[in-house]
């Protein structure tokens, strides 16, 4: 059996050189972007053993016939379908991060106060800003877009994290998804929008400080109404943010959260900190392994929480239902710390 892999920035990462040495077959590989690989049975142990090394939870390989798989450190274990084309995709998307990673580069530059971020269309429907700053000694910038309603006062604020489809730099993807949201259309708040990309991810400590900063910078907001938002891996994101800083938000949506990301189990600490925020999780059959015993613990707790097993989706089509069919917004801005 003949198995494809995608490897982001591997040969940046001592562990990660490994991969790109026999039994592996490099069949593309753009400096600062990434690696498409193939290999056979005998790749399988030293994936898993490069996996280990990194503290990565999980790598997805494919095969000839489309059939996708989930190593782990420790097993192998049978995923979707994949559609045609898939290498043509993922060369596509390497040829795509290089870009990403020169105008990145080119973003930092003498970058020492937010500046607003070139290039990008503005949907019609959605009036705001994007910003970017680096901190001192700090790699990447980080990226945000901030939604606000004209008028004076104190206004709630929402944020939301995207999905991994919304990954870049010039800030148009990760807002144009808000358009799965309409519902915050109708409401006088505010809406602040981070973008990850190449940088830190929602799971890092460096991510949480550059969040933090951006939320003290966005000017009216009513800190008593602060919420937090997000889909698939911007789910995951919201959950490890409410985790860190449970005194922060008044409320948690999240809409088919990937909590297969987690690094480790939630523990009892964990979900003691995450029953002090109110919290609505939407989920289909492919998240339910992991969003449902969430739920359980939540509510074993007496915390504020509510489910929406969505059955009839899968993982792509359950976000976009959840966020148009449910009257989430109307519960959200009703939570206040």
């Amino acid at each position: 059996m003949t198995y494809y892999a995608s490897l982001p920035l591997m040969e940046i990462m001592p562990q990660g050189a490994r991969l790109l040495e026999p039994p592996f077959r490099v069949i593309k590989h753009v400096p600062g972007a990434g690696v498409l690989a193939e290999f056979g049975e005998e790749g399988i142990a030293p994936l898993r053993e490069v996996l280990a090394a990194l503290d990565t939870p999980c790598l997805y390989v494919w095969d000839g016939m489309r059939q996708s798989y989930r190593v782990t450190a420790t097993d192998m274990q049978p995923a979707r379908k994949l559609k045609p084309g898939r290498n043509r995709q993922v060369l596509r998307r390497l040829e795509r991060r290089a870009k990403w990673a020169a105008l990145d580069k080119s973003l930092c530059e003498g970058v020492t106060e937010p500046t607003v971020i070139p290039d990008g269309r503005v949907p019609f429907f959605w009036q705001y800003k994007r910003f970017t700053y680096v901190r001192p000694g700090q790699e990447r910038p980080f990226r945000y877009s901030l939604r606000s309603p004209k008028g004076k006062g104190a206004y709630p604020l929402v944020v939301y994290l995207h999905s991994a489809g919304g990954f870049g730099v010039n800030g148009v993807k990760a807002v144009v998804e808000i358009g799965l949201l309409p519902q915050l259309l109708f409401k006088r708040c505010r809406v602040l929008v981070p973008q990850v990309g190449l940088g830190p991810m929602y799971d890092s400590e460096e991510f949480a400080q550059d969040l933090r900063e951006a939320i003290e910078r966005v000017p009216r907001v009513d800190n008593t109404r602060i919420y937090i938002a997000g889909t698939s891996y911007g789910g995951y994101g919201a959950i490890m943010e409410c985790r860190r800083h449970p005194d922060r938000y008044a409320a948690c949506v999240t809409s088919v959260a990937a909590l297969a990301n987690l690094r480790d189990p939630l523990s009892g600490e964990d979900f003691d900190a995450l029953a002090r925020i109110p919290m609505w999780l939407g989920y289909s059959r492919d998240e339910q392994p992991e969003n449902e015993p969430v739920y359980e613990a939540l509510k074993a707790r007496g915390a504020d929480v509510k489910q929406t097993y969505i059955k009839r989706f899968r993982h792509g089509p359950a976000g976009p239902v959840f966020w148009l069919t449910k009257p989430w917004a109307r519960w959200l801005f009703s939570k206040h710390k």
